[in-house]
């Protein structure tokens, strides 16, 4: 089945490699972008399909009753996204940044994303059976900037930022 997924990831990105300008490293990434780049990137002509890398850095949520110990947690992550039309599929990645990913959830699987009107939605399920939304905007070309929150059990667990560049 993995075989097959990737597969299917592989035959997605060769067809929207072959048809977009190259992408820019992600040591190249631009702090922000011009606002020519900014108008095209959240335009419709933006396709999110590619191999995504950055990071996601948790804020600090320490109430009265409760010991926050991913406060400023930093992970690098990877999305990698297929779109079809305002449809978004694809996998998530996690790797130890300044501490684990969260209750050591490494990967995942995006259901329900979309792309609408310059405005990204992915909803990621987690192994452990939680799930984390992922909101953002692309911010130039090769960038995309936004906040998630995560859910276990009905409950909230987290919430964050994230910027990730288009590696591929």
């Amino acid at each position: 089945m993995r075989g097959v997924n990737l597969a299917m990831v592989v035959l997605a990105l060769a067809g929207y490699a072959c048809s977009s300008a190259t992408a820019a490293a992600p040591s190249a990434m631009p702090a922000s972008g011009s606002q020519s780049q900014v108008g095209s990137a959240a335009g419709h002509g933006f396709n999110a399909s590619g191999i995504w890398e950055g990071k996601s850095v948790a804020t600090c949520l320490a109430g009265p009753f409760s010991i926050d110990t991913r406060c400023n947690a930093i992970n690098q992550i990877a999305i990698t996204m297929v779109q079809d039309h305002e449809k978004i599929t694809g996998f998530y990645k996690c790797s130890t940044g300044n501490t684990d990913c969260r209750n050591q959830n490494d990967s995942g699987t995006i259901f329900g994303g979309s792309l609408k009107n310059g405005k990204l939605f992915l909803r990621i399920g987690m192994p452990d059976g939680s799930s984390c939304l992922f909101n953002g905007s692309p911010v130039a070309a090769n960038l995309i900037r936004g906040g998630y929150s995560c859910y276990q059990g009905g409950g909230f667990e987290e919430q964050g930022r994230f910027e990730v560049g288009r590696n591929y």
